[in-house]
């Protein structure tokens, strides 16, 4: 299934705001402030009998807001989780010239 598991569970918190490796700049210039992005990072494969048994495909989910406290955090480890994705802990980023949060999750799915 690889990683069209983490973009259909990130899709059902936030329809329009998914994207694969960076946000999209918006026709009329105003900066997003509030999406999801998902980076492949890698994969790697665990061996049986000399061959290939299963493929572990990685992925780190950034959560960008500039929302205090905002939910989607919650929300999105809430979907990874239904998704029966395995996720490492969150690491948060403040960017203080952006007055914006970037929390990273890392992930694996098979």
């Amino acid at each position: 299934m690889s990683y069209s598991k983490i973009d259909a569970a990130l899709r059902a918190v936030l329809p329009d705001g998914v994207f694969r490796l960076e946000a999209p700049e918006r026709p009329d210039g105003i900066p997003l402030t509030r999406y999801i992005v998902w980076t492949p990072t890698g994969s790697r494969s665990l061996y049986a009998e000399g061959s290939t048994a299963i493929r572990i495909y990685s992925a780190v989910v950034t959560v960008v807001s500039q929302t205090d406290d905002d939910p989607l955090v919650g929300q999105v480890l809430a979907a990874l989780h239904g998704a029966h994705v395995a996720v490492g802990a969150p690491a948060q980023e403040y960017a203080e010239n952006e007055i914006t949060s970037y929390v990273d999750i890392p992930c694996e799915v098979i």
